[in-house]
């Protein structure tokens, strides 16, 4: 009875310090005493969309309509001259949630189309943060049913969008590509507390392990389908992070090979194992998938009487040395290591396809411009490209596309 009595004081003020933990961190972190922002829309389960949210970090609000578009900043509203409709579609690049509307690339774009008075450009910027180039293709499949285009740009981002080929599991016997829903993450009801939090956060900085307190859920309702791989930190010891990244394609292909799918915007990596070129039967796979994807985005132009351009954006890793575990050091680890391997891998796969249309490869453009990519100090080590280089690329883009 003495014992029962004792654990019931022990639990009782175990209980007591976590409830005053918790209200004191709260009273001390009120900016943090917030429920996260949603920042996709799941209602579409075929098709996920980015919704209007403020940047964690930075001082601007990214806002979109009610069909995922990017809020346009029109140039040549009521104008006379013909209108000219462009959808441009990618991932969280194209989002650009860590610019401001006027300064997202399709605005941009709009910008330096309309810089002449011969059409009036529109631009429907459709980006998702996690998306890869399947997700973009069945976004430029539903979006072309909706609306008739003029042009179509398909971003390629060449830093983790192959890996999403095998990570989202879309293909039917590696010839039609299908659409069968999609994992993502979501939070465990603990994270609502900020001391729960503040212990995740101590036990990543001491032990250098993160805990991960989120669950997978299938848009379909088929989330015995869903696997969660071990959390890569991209950005740790280059050389143990080497390790981990090409155990984790590795890991993924097998999930893959399995029919089970990884929930999109799990800790994308970088695309280490196309990098190094790695002995895996995944890159055979990936070129194979990667064909297919550029071969029906040439379909679905012929079948609509659509222009295009593939637009190719490279790895900040591979153009610069902003961040550890860029070229310099992913050269030192991997012997086969080229700057220019993954942007490669996705040429093939776009002259493999057959396709016609008009491809801007921003790598030569890119190379050694650290200026193209937030730094350190502007965002840590986000990898996204910044104004600058939204606004050089889209220049390229515009004189590519302009009729």
């Amino acid at each position: 009875m003495i014992y029962l009595k004792n654990m019931g004081l022990l639990f009782a003020a175990i209980l007591f310090s976590v409830i005053v933990a918790e209200f004191g961190l709260r009273i001390l972190f009120p900016e943090l005493n917030k429920p996260a922002a949603a920042t996709r829309d799941h209602s579409d389960p075929l098709l996920p969309k980015q919704v209007s949210h403020k940047h964690k970090k930075l001082p601007n609000t990214a806002n979109f309509d009610e069909l995922g578009f990017r809020n346009q900043v029109a140039d040549c509203v009521g104008s006379d001259v013909p209108a000219k409709r462009i959808l441009l579609v990618g991932d969280s690049n194209i989002a650009a949630t860590f610019l401001s509307d006027e300064d997202a690339p399709g605005n941009v774009l709009s910008k330096q189309l309309n810089s002449s008075n011969e059409y009036c450009y529109v631009v429907d910027s459709f980006g998702v943060s996690g998306f890869g180039p399947d997700q973009s293709l069945f976004a430029v499949r539903a979006k072309t049913d909706a609306a008739h285009y003029d042009h179509i740009v398909f971003h390629v981002f060449a830093d983790n969008d192959l890996g999403d080929l095998v990570r989202n599991n879309n293909f039917f016997d590696n010839e039609k590509l299908e659409n069968h829903g999609y994992c993502y993450v979501k939070p465990v009801y603990l994270d609502n507390f900020l001391l729960f939090k503040a212990i995740k956060s101590a036990f990543y900085k001491v032990f250098d392990y993160r805990i991960v307190s989120t669950y997978a859920e299938h848009s379909l309702g088929h989330s015995e389908k869903c696997s969660l791989p071990k959390y890569i930190d991209r950005y740790a010891d280059p050389q143990k992070s080497f390790a981990q990244s090409l155990e984790r394609s590795e890991t993924e292909y097998k999930i893959s090979s399995s029919g089970k799918i990884v929930p999109y915007m799990m800790n994308d990596r970088y695309d280490v194992s196309v990098a190094c070129v790695a002995d895996t039967a995944a890159l055979e796979e990936l070129q194979i998938n990667a064909t297919a994807i550029f071969k029906e985005f040439q379909e679905i132009l012929d079948d609509r009487n659509i222009d295009g351009t593939i637009l190719i954006q490279p790895s900040e890793s591979d153009v610069t040395d902003n961040h550890p575990g860029s070229r310099g050091e992913l050269a030192r680890y991997c012997e086969k290591y080229n700057p220019r391997n993954i942007s490669d891998f996705v040429l093939r796969g776009i002259q493999n396809s057959g396709y016609k249309g008009g491809v801007v490869d921003l790598y030569d453009t890119f190379e050694n411009c650290s200026g193209c990519y937030f730094s350190v100090a502007e965002l840590e080590r986000d990898n996204h490209w910044n104004k600058h280089g939204v606004f050089v690329a889209m220049e390229l883009l515009s004189k590519k596309i302009k009729y």
